[in-house]
C-alpha cells in the first residue's frame, strides 16, 4: 500500500516530503538554519540603498492635525552622493538651499538675503553634522534605514506579518541599556523588495510615540523599490500630527546639470553668516 502511494507522487513532492523528515528527525534548528538573521535581512537592505549615487525628486508635503489640513509645501530635492544637495523651494515661497563641500548656503529671494556657512576644512564628523542639521526637515523617510547591521544584538527578528499587501519580515532594535531615553524600533522590511513599509517608536515597552508607513512602491532601477507616497503620524498630548509626503518625477542614477550643487551670491542680495 505504501509502495503504491509512493509511485504516485511527483518527484518534487518527494523531494519536499524528504526535507520534512528530516525536520522531524533531527529538529527544526538545522532546517532553518538558511533562514536570515535580523542582522542578515537590514545588511542586505543597506546594500540596496548604498546603489542610489544620486537622485532628483518632485515632493509635496501636507501637514494635518487632528485631522484638518495645516499647511502644505513643495520642493525639487536634488543628492548626490557623498554629501551634495540642493533643495528648490516653490511653495509657499521661494528659497533655495545647496550644500557642498566647501559651503552652505540659503537664500531667499522675495527677501534679497542670503546665509552662508563655511565647512570646508572641516573634520568629516562635523560636515555631516551640519548637512544633518540643514536637511532633517527635509529628509525623505522610506529613501534608507534609521538602524545599520553594526546595531548586533540590538537587532531581533520577531517573525513575519502582511502590511499593506506586502510579505514583510518584522525586525526590532531595542534601546541602549545606557541611554534610558532612547526609543525602540519596530521595522516591516519588505521580504522581496528590502524597502521598510512600516515603521514605528516606543517609548518604554508599549507607548507608540510614531509610525511611519510608505506605499505606492515603483522599482526605480532594477532591485531598488522607492515609495511614492509616505505618511507619518506623531502622538502628541494635544492629538495626532500627520505629515503626508507625496513624491513625484523621481530620477535615480541619473546625469544631474553641473551647476546643481553651485551657488553665487546675487549682487543685490545681503550676505550673512549662516548660524
Amino acid at each position: 500500500m505504501i509502495v503504491r502511494v509512493m509511485k504516485g507522487i511527483p518527484l518534487m513532492k518527494m523531494r519536499v516530503i524528504g526535507v520534512l523528515l528530516l525536520c522531524l528527525l533531527y529538529g527544526n534548528a538545522d532546517c532553518s538554519a538558511s533562514q536570515p538573521s535580523a542582522q542578515d535581512i537590514i545588511a542586505k537592505a543597506e546594500q540596496n540603498f548604498l546603489k542610489i549615487d544620486s537622485y532628483r525628486v518632485d515632493v509635496s508635503r501636507i501637514y494635518y492635525r487632528n485631522g484638518v489640513a495645516e499647511s502644505r509645501e513643495e520642493w525639487r530635492f536634488f543628492f548626490k552622493a557623498p554629501g551634495l544637495a540642493r533643495i528648490e523651494f516653490m511653495f509657499p515661497k521661494k528659497a533655495t538651499l545647496v550644500l557642498n563641500q566647501s559651503d552652505a548656503w540659503q537664500y531667499l529671494p522675495e527677501e534679497k538675503k542670503v546665509w552662508r556657512r563655511g565647512i570646508n576644512g572641516l573634520k568629516e564628523e562635523d560636515k555631516m553634522y551640519v548637512a544633518g542639521e540643514l536637511l532633517k526637515p527635509y529628509e525623505i523617510e522610506g529613501w534608507g534605514l534609521p538602524v545599520t547591521s553594526k546595531f548586533g544584538d540590538r537587532l531581533r527578528l520577531r517573525g513575519e506579518e502582511v502590511v499593506k499587501g506586502s510579505r514583510c519580515v518584522l525586525i526590532e532594535c531595542s534601546p541602549q541599556a545606557s541611554n534610558p531615553q532612547q526609543l525602540k524600533l519596530l521595522l516591516w522590511i519588505d521580504r522581496e523588495r528590502l524597502a521598510v513599509v512600516r515603521k514605528e517608536l516606543y517609548k518604554g515597552s508599549d507607548l507608540l510615540v510614531s509610525r511611519t508607513e510608505s506605499e505606492n512602491f515603483l522599482e526605480i532601477i532594477p532591485g531598488i523599490w522607492l515609495p511614492r507616497k509616505v505618511v507619518s503620524t506623531i502622538h502628541t498630548e494635544k492629538g495626532d500630527v500627520i505629515k503626508e509626503l507625496v513624491l513625484r518625477n523621481i530620477e535615480v542614477n541619473q546625469s544631474l546639470p553641473e551647476n546643481a550643487f553651485q551657488f553665487i551670491p546675487p549682487q543685490d542680495c545681503e550676505l550673512m553668516k549662516l548660524p
